[in-house]
């Protein structure tokens, strides 16, 4: 990519960060984030076997909210602070696989549509598994790619790590 163009994808990419974080401190908490909080993160019981069973612990979610909240206490930032740590691996592999797009028309027009669906998008800037799981789906990808390019056992061994992390931040994966 040219200098100004990465300069454009790194300006779209902040302005979008930027609308999830502020989105993440003015919304105010969904059912689901609450009920997790109150299940999971605040009891500090989100293993599972040794937690209740629902389909409303992403235990990577859970996980890392209850390491927020003993941090930072029980602010709705706090519980989504996790989240918008992955805001930026995201970014980073969407850029990547974009790379691999030959054509430049189709190359912005995946980053755009990448970084600009709003149903995705707000998955960042909620307590919820969706957004973690979005960013390390992508860097799975990203190193499938790289392993069928390479052969090289790293990228075979990040890309099963990458789909490890995306299926403990939301277990439909596993199907």
């Amino acid at each position: 990519m040219k200098k100004h163009h990465r300069q454009i994808v790194f300006t779209l990419f902040g302005l979008v960060g930027l609308y999830l974080v502020l989105r993440a401190i003015f919304m105010p908490l969904i059912h689901d984030e609450i009920a997790t909080f109150f299940r999971y993160v605040h009891l500090g019981t989100f293993i599972p076997y040794h937690s209740e069973w629902s389909t409303n612990n992403h235990i990577l979610n859970s996980a890392l909210t209850w390491v927020s909240y003993e941090l930072f206490g029980p602010s709705p930032i706090s519980q989504r602070l996790p989240n918008l740590f992955f805001i930026p691996v995201y970014f980073f592999f969407i850029w990547k696989i974009s790379g691999k797009i030959k054509n430049r028309y189709l190359q912005w027009a995946f980053l755009i549509l990448m970084v600009t669906i709003h149903n995705y998008m707000d998955f960042f800037s909620l307590s919820r598994g969706y957004g973690m799981s979005l960013a390390m789906m992508s860097g799975a990808i990203w190193f499938v790619w790289r392993s069928f390019e390479t052969g090289k056992t790293r990228d075979y061994f990040f890309a099963l790590l990458f789909m490890f992390f995306a299926v403990s931040a939301i277990l439909i994966l596993v199907n």
